[in-house]
């Protein structure tokens, strides 16, 4: 039961507040792993009405998981940037890079987690950008508007 809850809405982001808990994600890939890992993080809280910050903390998650997974990356970065207006989340890794797009993809390889992070990114009302090349590292940029969030986008 507890992990059908979590799966649900993870109890950090209740008992931390978004910021820390994506802040969290980043530290646990740290220490999980021998991957570098840089995070600067603004203060996000209340940036999201509190039923959409699972989408955007489910994005974290899945590409720093990716990262982790699959990337063979010696660095990787987590970067929120914050204004009244936007939000620009950037995650880059300098591992082995993948070819979106190509045909018959494996899930995190252009497939169902990516897709998974551009679906997120557009129930916020914004915008995914997932840049990769084989031994070129991956850049996810995610941009979401605060007006598109109050217009219920």
């Amino acid at each position: 039961m507890k992990e059908i809850s979590y799966n649900l809405r993870p109890y950090q982001l209740d008992r931390l507040g978004l910021t820390k808990a994506v802040q969290g994600v980043a530290k646990t890939a740290a220490g999980s792993s021998s991957i570098a890992f840089a995070a600067d993080i603004d203060d996000i809280d209340r940036f999201f009405p509190q039923e959409s910050e699972i989408n955007f903390y489910r994005i974290v998650q899945e590409s720093v998981n990716n990262i982790v997974k699959h990337s063979q990356a010696s660095q990787a970065s987590v970067r929120i940037q914050r204004d009244a207006e936007r939000l620009r989340l950037v995650i880059h890794d300098n591992g082995k890079g993948f070819t979106p797009g190509a045909a018959n993809p494996g899930p995190h390889e252009g497939g169902f987690g990516v897709i998974g992070i551009s679906e997120r990114a557009q129930l916020l009302g914004g915008s995914a950008v997932i840049q990769s090349a084989p031994g070129q590292g991956t850049t996810v940029i995610i941009e979401i508007d605060s007006r598109s969030l109050r217009n219920g986008r």
